[in-house]
């Protein structure tokens, strides 16, 4: 709308966005009790690593799964970790960063 009151439309624009590989869709349940899960979009075959750290930065576990092409939900224990603030990092085996997420654990 413009100021004098006409209405106009603007034309349709395609976005096109680059595809990840990896996608991180969902980690369940935060707060954590014994075992996180985490649900996890590839595009292909490929490796994980999955690290999880303190909240003062030590880095508590290490660990390396296989995804397959489409929706994966492996898990992370948390059993063994005290009370507290975590943060879950991803990478593939080529050092790309998919992200940090923070979880409590209860």
């Amino acid at each position: 709308v413009d100021i004098d009151g006409s209405i106009g439309l603007s034309q349709i624009v395609r976005i096109q966005r680059e595809k990840k590989e990896i996608s991180i869709t969902q980690l369940y349940p935060n707060p954590v009790t014994d075992y996180l899960k985490v649900q996890i979009q590839s595009d292909k075959d490929q490796l994980l690593q999955i690290s999880v750290f303190d909240i003062s930065g030590k880095q508590l576990l290490t660990q390396k799964i296989s995804l397959k092409e489409g929706i994966n939900e492996p898990g992370i224990p948390f059993a063994n970790m005290g009370s507290g603030m975590y943060i879950i990092n991803f990478k593939n085996v080529s050092g790309t960063d998919f992200g940090d997420f923070k979880v409590v654990k209860y």
